[in-house]
């Protein structure tokens, strides 16, 4: 069923197909020539707009952390008071995907990230995606062997389960409400989490989806859970209650 819906679908989509095979000009470029003879200075009247605009990137450090040297910095973020969720990535292995969760972790205020091997922090691949962001992030090798009692662990601790999984029982992300305390599991990439480790969780949430592909990226999933956490444990947004879909 699954590869007849793929071929009909490849076959309305080769429809848009321009000379050279590719399906990103398909038509817009002669649209958009209609569009601009009918309003021959809205392109001026844009960018002349666009000068004026006040508008602009603010990617910039507080003067207060561009003044302190690297010590007094790493002195302050031991310091700061982080947000009580545990990212556990010991199932991943694709090391673009770990840096990447370190970046997103610390841009979030993730109070620890578990990794399999503390040694991917060396890789210049983790380092090229978590920008740096591992001097800032408390990060914790957890191999998988120790997976289990890890979990078990933070249990006894308090901590609340999670899993992000499509399972039978899965909660949908936008209706979830999060515990304040809690650890966050993530699967392996493509297989997700194994049943061993779902029977210790206390729920799972799933990403709702619009598209025909199984799932989003590890990493991005990852992010996307964060980001709702963080809205509703910093910005107090309250979860949706009713499904978005």
């Amino acid at each position: 069923y699954v590869d007849k819906l793929r071929i009909e679908i490849g076959q309305v989509i080769s429809l848009y197909k321009d000379e050279e095979g590719t399906t990103g000009d398909f038509l817009w470029k002669d649209e958009l020539k209609d569009l601009l003879a009918k309003n021959p200075n809205y392109e001026k009247e844009l960018f002349e707009a666009a000068e004026k605009s006040k508008n602009y990137q603010r990617k910039i450090l507080p003067w207060e952390q561009i003044e302190d040297t690297y010590e007094e910095l790493k002195a302050k973020q031991i310091k700061r008071k982080r947000k009580d969720i545990i990212l556990v990535a010991s199932l991943i292995e694709k090391v673009p995907n770990l840096g990447g969760l370190c970046r997103t972790c610390e841009i979030f205020n993730v109070s620890a990230l578990a990794i399999p091997s503390i040694k991917i922090m060396d890789d210049h691949l983790f380092q090229s995606l978590s920008v740096s962001s591992e001097k800032w992030q408390p990060i914790y090798e957890v191999p998988e062997k120790d997976l289990e009692k890890y979990l078990i662990y933070q249990k006894l601790k308090g901590y609340k389960l999670l899993g992000l999984e499509q399972t039978a029982k899965s909660q949908r992300l936008e209706q979830f409400k999060f515990p304040e305390k809690c650890v966050l599991l993530l699967g392996e990439e493509k297989k997700g989490i194994p049943i061993s480790y779902l029977k210790l969780l206390d729920e799972c949430i799933e990403i709702p989806q619009l598209g025909i592909v199984r799932s989003l990226n590890v990493h991005v999933s990852g992010a996307i859970c964060l980001w709702e956490y963080t809205k509703q444990i910093s910005l107090n947004i309250k979860p949706q209650q009713q499904s978005l879909i």
